[in-house]
Parts: C-alpha cells; sequence; structure tokens
C-alpha cells in the first residue's frame, strides 16, 4: 500500500465513523477534514466507498 492510499483508507474510516457516531451535518464533516466544498467530499467518499455520505448514514 503507498502512503496516499493508507491516508485515504484513514480518511474514509474517520467520516466514517463521523457519520456513524454524531449529528453533524454533511457540510461539518467536510470543514473539519478542509475539502474544498461537501459535494468534494461526497465525491471522494464515493469514489472510496461506492455511496455517498448520506447513503452510508442511512444504511
Amino acid at each position: 500500500m503507498s502512503p496516499k492510499e493508507i491516508i485515504d483508507r484513514q480518511i474514509v474510516m474517520e467520516i466514517k465513523r463521523m457519520l456513524i457516531s454524531t449529528d453533524l451535518s454533511a457540510k461539518e464533516i467536510a470543514d473539519r477534514f478542509h475539502f474544498d466544498s461537501t459535494s468534494y467530499m461526497g465525491r471522494y467518499f464515493r469514489r472510496h466507498t461506492g455511496m455517498t455520505p448520506t447513503e452510508f448514514r442511512e444504511q
């Protein structure tokens, strides 16, 4: 695994944790992880998980 893959995996795990254990909005989570926008975080999350943050939270 490359360093980028390790970092991406850790970020996705932290986003998942926040989606499950908090009521923070996607915007608030995107801000905490310094994404430029909520839509960029959504695309990043979907690329790594196959679902949007909203879909993940609802499952």
